[in-house]
């Protein structure tokens, strides 16, 4: 997992919000960083605070819409996932305080970032947003294979785990919703390519 990676996300967060100008985007940015700030801290960077409910909430999100991963992760892959964190939290702070964003540099460098989150998003809206599936998935099934791997015990199930078991359901109706949207995609693209005649000049 690369910081790239996490950066393009960032762009792409600025992206589905309401931009009109430079200024708006720099202002996205000092609210992305602010959000991380709270109480209790996982990590402190300088005096500032970071929250850890910030953080998982990033991860959660950023596993499941993003990556498209089931909710539970490996010691070095939670490793990785702080260590971004972190970095991209640093390099945040250190962009804002000496990006000129009004530059003609800084639009033609983010202009195709913007106009690519702008499609993605339109197209993600069109097809349903965030609304999972409702198909049913297989609970029985689930269970099984989460008992089986010992992520939840042979018996009765904890509060801790009655969590883990909701998330996972939620991610496999989010794999459901994924190949709907795929296959909805192609179709109101093709609507949309009917509506709009396309002529091109020799």
């Amino acid at each position: 997992m690369k910081l790239r990676i996490f950066l393009s996300l960032l762009l792409f967060l600025m992206a589905v919000y309401s931009c009109k100008g430079s200024k708006n985007i720099q202002g996205v940015a000092e609210h992305i960083l602010d959000e991380r700030i709270g109480e209790p801290a996982l990590f402190l960077i300088g005096d500032k605070k970071f929250s850890k409910e910030a953080y998982k909430e990033y991860v959660r999100h950023l596993r499941l819409y993003f990556e498209k991963k089931p909710p539970l992760f490996n010691p070095e892959e939670a490793r990785l996932y702080l260590e971004n964190y972190i970095n991209e939290s640093i390099l945040l702070s250190e962009a804002i305080a000496d990006i000129d964003f009004s530059s003609q540099s800084f639009k033609e460098y983010i202009k195709p970032y913007l106009v690519k989150g702008i499609l993605d998003f339109y197209i993600f809206e069109k097809t349903g947003g965030l609304k999972v599936s409702d198909e049913v998935a297989n609970e029985t099934e689930i269970v099984a294979k989460l008992k089986e791997a010992g992520i939840l015990k042979k018996e009765n199930l904890s509060e801790s785990e009655k969590l883990v078991l909701k998330e996972f359901i939620y991610w496999r109706k989010l794999e459901l919703s994924a190949k709907n949207r795929a296959e909805e995609a192609k179709v109101i693209l093709a609507k949309i390519k009917e509506r709009n005649k396309v002529t091109i000049i020799p």
